[in-house]
């Protein structure tokens, strides 16, 4: 609680006991038309093992691999590109849950059903929480009928819930669960003096950063948030400030110790949770208690003069000693693998570039956060005084949408945020019509109109109308039944383009050259060079590398990439079914086509690779 003395004017919880009914129908109206949209998809997961995307399928490898024996602290890719064998950059928190709801589930059903029941129980019971979450923070700052247009809302945008559905066992769901947990618990800790908040905080923030650096600049502002609290209120804010930096450097610590082994402590890493990024952490949560404890008293000018000087001192160490973790994780991608695949992984392209390529896919990614945006900015100019939490999820929307500029992977955490500022508009439209009939008339009007363009249905059309494109005929390869075929030859290592890696590995019991990971970069310009170029070329590098067996999916989209290097390239002869004589054909039908390597068999096989004991 606040001291006698503060300035800042304690939250009040504003929520009444109606509106706690109110709370739990938005949440049943949302999981309700969510299922009825999912059930199709849940049902394909478990009967078939289709997963959302190659992200997942790696994830379930990474998994199945530490469940038959693999260490915890070892993540070491050993079946691709043997044998460099890439360490991957993937926490295995994510694998935890999933895990324990395997074994579970193992009690009552055989192991192949209960990893598809768990890879769709698992999305299930983080959309759950995350919608719950969502319209837990929504209450505090609408009315309830904002709140329940709200649920439909989220119900029917696939921009907000995408990370949710069913397969999508990779980490982006729990990511955006944990940041939205974080701004609630910050505001709690801020606005209410609760130091268990402040606690949660560091602990969602920690375990954000072992996942995935994705959220680097969201665990910033939610740091950046405790210390201006600090600053306005000193001595009233010091208990719940100082609990946030030591729980944050603690947490950080502690989940780092636990998942990284001691050959890899003092790494310097730009994709993971390392030396440069737990000085981050550590040192500003370490700096944070200090201040809090020691340079309370005074003015908020003295203290943001100190707060100045420590954020300074330590983000000009960390751009000294590790200035080549600022450049991102593919600063070091080889130019052809960057040409070839990374061009073509979506998430990873700046929004201008999105623009410009695909304006539909922009209007249906960004149109919710972008107007969102606007209206939290709104939301925080007026009632920024009285609400400071508008200024917080402000603050939050912003750096989501700056994320999203430089790869579109941040859309869903700025759609997140943004959700807030439609509630906002939504509830001003509603709340505009108390002065009279027809002033009631036109603010329901608005509100209703307000509602209509919240829903993705709208900007579907208008994105045609702007770019109008023609369904796209490219084949799925997602279905593990596509590949039984092929996992019934003896084992060997694939050549194959990058996106079919991860199903091959997960179906079958071959090795990959390739797969869409930066941290792949030789495996993948190997592959890129033996496709993209010659017959002969591809002989030489089958021939070096010991290639068993070639395969590519007659959907990928970056056949046309591979296809325009060289003239005559091998992927393109096969595209056109006219493989060279030395490739005998194993599976000719279905969206997944396959070839023997039949030359110089007896130096042809698989490279006794595996975890190390």
């Amino acid at each position: 609680m606040t001291s006698a003395g503060s300035t800042l004017p304690e939250i009040p919880d504003v929520a009444r006991k109606s509106d706690r009914g109110v709370l739990l129908l938005a949440w049943l109206l949302a999981l309700a038309l969510i299922a009825l949209q999912v059930h199709p998809i849940a049902v394909a997961t478990i009967r078939q093992g289709i997963l959302f995307d190659g992200d997942d399928i790696m994830r379930l490898v990474q998994l199945r691999e530490w469940m038959s024996g693999q260490g915890w602290t070892d993540v070491t890719q050993y079946r691709l590109n043997p044998p460099q064998n890439p360490v991957s950059h993937w926490s295995r928190f994510i694998e935890l849950p999933i895990a324990g709801l395997i074994l579970l589930l193992r009690v009552v059903v055989d192991p192949t059903t209960a990893e598809r029941i768990a890879t769709v129980l698992w999305p299930s019971l983080l959309l759950a929480g995350f919608v719950a979450s969502l319209l837990a923070i929504a209450e505090r700052l609408v009315r309830p009928v904002a709140l329940v247009a709200g649920a439909a809302i989220l119900a029917l945008n696939p921009a907000l819930l995408f990370q949710f559905v069913p397969g999508r066992i990779d980490h982006h769901g729990v990511q955006m669960l944990l940041m939205l947990t974080s701004a609630a618990l910050t505001a709690r800790a801020i606005f209410s003096g609760s130091r268990g908040a402040a606690i949660a905080a560091g602990v969602c923030c920690s375990l954000s950063l072992a996942i995935g650096l994705a959220t680097v600049p969201l665990v910033g502002v939610i740091s950046a948030a405790f210390a201006i609290a600090w600053i306005a209120g000193g001595e009233a804010r010091r208990g719940p400030v100082a609990t946030y930096g030591a729980s944050l450097a603690i947490a950080t610590l502690s989940v780092f110790l636990a998942s990284v082994p001691p050959q890899r402590w003092f790494l310097a890493t730009a994709d993971s949770l390392s030396l440069p990024w737990l000085w981050l952490a550590i040192g500003g949560g370490g700096l944070l208690v200090a201040l809090a404890l020691f340079a309370s008293p005074g003015t908020p000018l003295r203290r943001s003069i100190y707060a100045g000087a420590v954020g300074t001192f330590i983000g000009a160490i960390f751009a000294t000693l590790w200035p080549a973790a600022l450049t991102g994780p593919y600063a070091d991608m080889d130019p052809l693998v960057r040409a070839f695949w990374l061009a073509g992984v979506g998430e990873a392209q700046p929004l201008p570039l999105l623009v410009q390529r695909d304006p539909p896919q922009f209007l249906y990614l960004l149109a919710l956060p972008l107007i969102g945006w606007l209206g939290l900015a709104l939301a925080a100019i007026r009632e920024g005084r009285k609400e400071p939490r508008f200024v917080l999820l402000f603050a939050m929307a912003t750096v989501a949408l700056a994320i999203t500029l430089d790869q579109m992977r941040g859309a869903p955490l700025a759609a997140m945020f943004g959700f807030f500022g439609w509630l906002y508009l939504i509830d001003r439209a509603a709340a505009a019509g108390q002065r009279s009939v027809r002033a009631a008339l036109a603010s329901t009007a608005a509100a209703a109109l307000l509602f209509m363009a919240a829903l993705p249905f709208g900007w579907h059309g208008l994105a045609a109308a702007i770019s109008p494109q023609a369904p796209s005929e490219r084949a799925s390869c997602k279905n593990p039944s596509d590949m039984a075929e092929f996992a019934n030859v003896p084992p060997g290592l694939v050549l194959a383009p990058p996106r079919l890696g991860p199903m091959i590995l997960a179906t079958t019991g071959h090795d990959v050259l390739a797969a869409p990971y930066h941290r792949n970069n030789a495996g993948n310009r190997t592959a890129i060079l033996a496709l993209g170029g010659t017959p002969e070329a591809a002989l030489q590098i089958i021939e070096e590398r010991g290639v068993r067996y070639v395969a590519m999916c007659l959907g990928d989209p970056d056949l046309d990439r591979l296809g325009s290097r060289t003239e005559d390239a091998l992927i393109e002869r096969l595209r056109a079914d006219r493989p060279p004589e030395w490739l005998s054909p194993i599976q000719e039908t279905g969206p997944i086509r396959t070839w023997r390597v039949e030359i110089g068999r007896a130096d042809i096989g698989r490279a006794d690779t595996g975890p190390s004991s």
